[in-house]
């Protein structure tokens, strides 16, 4: 996998997460988060019990304010679920 991952710069999926809770060793999943160990930049969005997780990944030698990329990306995405009446 490592291999493939580190030859792409962007990886796409449109397939939603469960809808269900799921259990790991009879302990109920709360979260889940996806990272690629070698795909940076990356931003990554991952859909689990009707909610939508993300992480943002850079590189702080390139990105020097990580925070406000961040920021401004959870900014565009609550301005996108007001046009579109989203919770």
């Amino acid at each position: 996998c490592a291999d493939l991952m580190g030859a792409h710069s962007l990886c796409i999926s449109n397939v939603p997460g469960p809808q269900q809770p799921l259990a790991v060793a009879g302990k109920e999943v709360v979260a889940v988060e996806v990272v690629f160990p070698n795909v940076i930049p990356q931003v990554s969005l991952f859909s689990y019990r009707g909610r939508v997780s993300g992480n943002i990944v850079v590189d702080a030698s390139t990105v020097p304010r990580p925070e406000l990329l961040a920021e401004l990306f959870g900014e565009e995405v609550h301005r996108l679920a007001i046009a579109y009446n989203c919770k």
